[in-house]
């Protein structure tokens, strides 16, 4: 079994357990990708593009990585400061000003698949809360917060 399908196994599991009076988080679009510019604001971008069509996409690549173009394709996310800045304030509103600075520490690690997690966190954070940052049975939480560590010890060593 893959890591991809473990992962989208694994979410699918977790939303299935945290069912509360809300509605679940989307399924995973099979073979959709998002490409984008790259930025902390394209990727913001990403995060309205995905609560808009209400899908979570499979995979989000930045600039000069495969797309790997699946059966429904990749949508070309443009940078739009209007939808970023408006994602942002929605965030630090209802999560933080610390998950906000969590997420763009972990935008700052080399974790691949960075943009995904990021995704799916964001997404459960909104959905249950940022105590979802505490779950060490989610796999998404898992590697990001494993991403955050090691980032905080190469920072430690210079």
């Amino acid at each position: 079994m893959s890591d991809r399908s473990f992962i989208l196994k694994e979410h699918d599991r977790t939303n299935t357990m945290r069912r509360s009076r809300q509605a679940p988080l989307p399924p995973c679009v099979p073979g959709l990708g998002y490409v984008y510019d790259g930025t902390w604001e394209g990727w913001l971008c990403c995060v309205f593009r995905s609560y808009v069509d209400r899908e979570i996409p499979e995979r989000i690549t930045g600039p000069g990585q495969p797309d790997g173009a699946g059966l429904f394709g990749s949508r070309e996310i443009t940078t739009d400061e209007g939808q970023a800045a408006r994602v942002l304030a929605g965030m630090r509103e209802k999560l933080g000003a610390s998950f906000v600075q969590t997420l763009q520490r972990a935008f700052l690690t080399c974790l691949p698949d960075r943009e995904w997690y990021m995704l799916l966190v964001t997404r459960k954070a909104f959905r249950y809360g940022t105590q979802v940052l505490y779950y060490e049975d989610d796999e998404a939480v898992h590697r990001l917060r494993g991403a955050l560590t090691r980032l905080g010890s190469e920072i430690d060593k210079w």
